[in-house]
């Protein structure tokens, strides 16, 4: 065989190969991007940015959880809506369904106590009332996160009766206002068990004396 059919046979032999090997190359990329842009819904993966991701917390969820006691606080009590005066130490009060609350927190935790003021008072002199009244506060506080609690006001001549719930508030907006209202409804929830049974003790109190 010549020098020339040799030379001829091995050119074509490489430019065989080459073409091959172009073709493969070609074939695995076209193979690749059409598994990456599939149009159909079971091929499609969502973007770490696109609307919708639950990849990575929205700006919002972010702020939220940059926001001190107080600042969610007040902004729950907005939202609801709700007027509230801040003290000068920080801590707030406001009027939700008739009754009187506030609020103490510190900027450094997540820890809030929430106090319903003075929801019950009698003279210190009826020891009838008082001894039914603390009766029914300890039957109740048995049974309840929250708690009321009484106390003596010597310069008015009155005993009196508050409640209060102590708790964490935390997480983002929508779960921390939920909680919040959750909480005041515990503690109207508690008001009317203590006075049920205050007014049930009374009931027996008067029969024993009959």
């Amino acid at each position: 065989m010549s020098s020339n059919v040799t030379y001829q046979i091995i050119w074509v032999v490489f430019v065989a190969v080459a073409f091959a090997v172009v073709y493969y190359i070609k074939y695995r990329q076209d193979g690749r991007g059409e598994a990456r842009t599939g149009s159909e819904p079971g091929n499609r993966r969502p973007s770490a940015v696109e609307p919708g991701s639950t990849a990575a917390p929205s700006n919002t969820a972010a702020a939220d959880r940059r926001l001190n006691t107080g600042a969610m606080v007040r902004k729950i009590l907005e939202s609801i809506p709700c007027d509230y005066e801040v003290g000068s130490d920080g801590q707030i009060f406001f009027t939700y369904q008739g009754e009187h609350f506030g609020v103490y927190c510190s900027g450094k935790s997540s820890w809030i106590r929430i106090l319903d003021f003075q929801w019950f008072d009698c003279p210190l002199d009826d020891l009838d009332q008082i001894a039914a009244m603390q009766k029914s506060i300890n039957l109740v506080n048995s049974v309840q996160a929250c708690t009321a609690f009484y106390s003596y006001q010597q310069d008015d001549h009155k005993f009196i009766v508050l409640s209060k719930y102590d708790t964490i508030l935390d997480g983002f907006f929508e779960q921390a206002k939920g909680n919040f209202l959750a909480w005041l409804d515990a503690m109207f929830q508690l008001k009317r068990d203590v006075v049920r049974e205050f007014d049930k003790e009374r009931m027996r109190c008067g029969a024993d004396t009959k």
